[in-house]
């Protein structure tokens, strides 16, 4: 049977709304879209600008003398018509003059500026030619190189030396996992579930695991406070942690509401203890309790897979089937599911009795239950839908 299946990398960051969930450290995440530094790509140059030619001046004399005779005839019928007297003809003449000879000074120098511009222009124009073949020479250097550039890229970037850089960066990442579980003493008192004792003999068969039942992890060690995983597991190979969660909608004694989506739908009420997990370069698996009882070896299988694809560092290949999801409930819908004793409809008969009195017990209790109620994975009646599995 084809299963259609659903990216649980993809779960993680879609507002958190099913099981499974899968989160990783956020260094993991970054390690696998790290590539390797590149050489410096070589600096084009800049192509050469040819000289300008510089503009000669438009003023001519024949302008200014057009101009002064202009302003004579101007004067003198103004004169005429007795607009102005002699004395301020004699200075309109006087301020024309003035400005005709300003005006040839100027033309000259720009005639001048002009010669020395042009000499200059000539200059760069015989030096252009030089250039241009030095710059030819610079450009078939620099495509050279740029050849010898995209070489290398194509060989740091190829896809075997992206991962073994990636692995390099995730080995490093490894050797700095300080946070370690700390075996729990008798008497202390812990939260266990149903599903706990059952699924156990399924995580037994993870022969690349070490397998913790009954250990805590410090949130800080100034205020002796603790988390209280269901199960610790740590890969041989690796030395990852994981934290795997069985998460159940309600407490079996008290029907309290656990594990629920906050009033916002958007975020758990687990959020910041999976924070707490990843920043402290832990995995966290979080499985529906009823997804552990109808497919066990479904949920077996996707810790293998979490922990390869890690190994691959290709964490878009995070895949369960999508008729293995189970959604996320409210508080309201876990009240509900409560009254309607929900847990009942997936839960084995031989365990029913436990839902009832499910709350904090001692730890050596909790042992013995294990040893007593100790189900078989191959002669399981709560083993639904063979057509699931691996």
């Amino acid at each position: 049977m084809e299963l259609e299946n659903t990216n649980l990398y993809q779960i993680k960051i879609n507002l958190e709304k099913t099981y499974p969930e899968v989160y990783l450290p956020k260094e993991i995440i970054a390690i696998s879209d790290d590539l390797p530094i590149l050489p410096k790509v070589p600096e084009k140059p800049q192509p050469l600008k040819r000289p300008i030619q510089p503009e000669k001046s438009t003023t001519s004399y024949g302008c200014i003398f057009t101009m002064l005779v202009a302003g004579i005839v101007l004067s003198i019928i103004n004169f005429s018509y007795g607009f102005v007297d002699g004395f301020e003809l004699i200075i309109v003449f006087i301020a024309l003059i003035l400005l005709s000879i300003f005006l040839v000074c100027i033309s000259i120098w720009d005639k001048d500026g002009y010669n020395d511009k042009m000499r200059q222009y000539q200059i760069e124009i015989q030096n252009f030619s030089q250039k241009e073949k030095e710059q030819k020479q610079i450009f078939v250097k620099y495509e050279e190189q740029m050849r010898l550039f995209e070489k290398k890229k194509r060989l740091i970037l190829s896809e075997y030396n992206v991962l073994a850089h990636r692995q390099e960066k995730l080995k490093h990442f490894m050797s700095q996992i300080f946070l370690t579980p700390i075996e729990v003493q008798d008497g202390e008192t812990i939260k266990k579930g149903v599903s706990e004792s059952f699924f156990l003999n399924f995580l037994n068969m993870l022969d690349d695991f070490d397998v913790y039942t009954e250990h805590k992890v410090p949130i800080s060690y100034s205020n002796d406070k603790y988390y209280y995983p269901d199960f610790v597991l740590k890969h041989k190979k690796t030395g990852l942690f994981i934290d795997l969660e069985i998460d159940e909608p309600y407490s079996g004694e008290t029907g309290t509401p656990i594990h629920y989506l906050e009033e916002n739908y958007f975020e758990s009420i687990d959020t910041n203890r999976n924070d707490f997990f990843t920043r402290n370069q832990w995995i966290v698996i979080r499985l529906a309790e009823q997804q552990v009882f109808q497919f066990p070896k479904l949920c077996i299988q996707l810790i293998k897979d979490v922990i390869i694809v890690v190994q691959s560092l290709n964490l878009q290949n995070i895949h369960a089937p999508k008729q293995f999801e189970v959604k996320k409930w409210t508080k309201e819908e876990a009240y509900s599911f409560a009254y309607k004793r929900f847990r009942y409809s997936y839960i084995p008969q031989i365990y029913h009795q436990k839902i009832q009195i499910e709350d904090y017990k001692a730890v050596a209790s909790n042992k013995n239950d294990y040893e007593h109620n100790k189900p078989s994975p191959d002669n399981c009646d709560c083993m639904l839908n063979e057509d699931f599995y691996f």
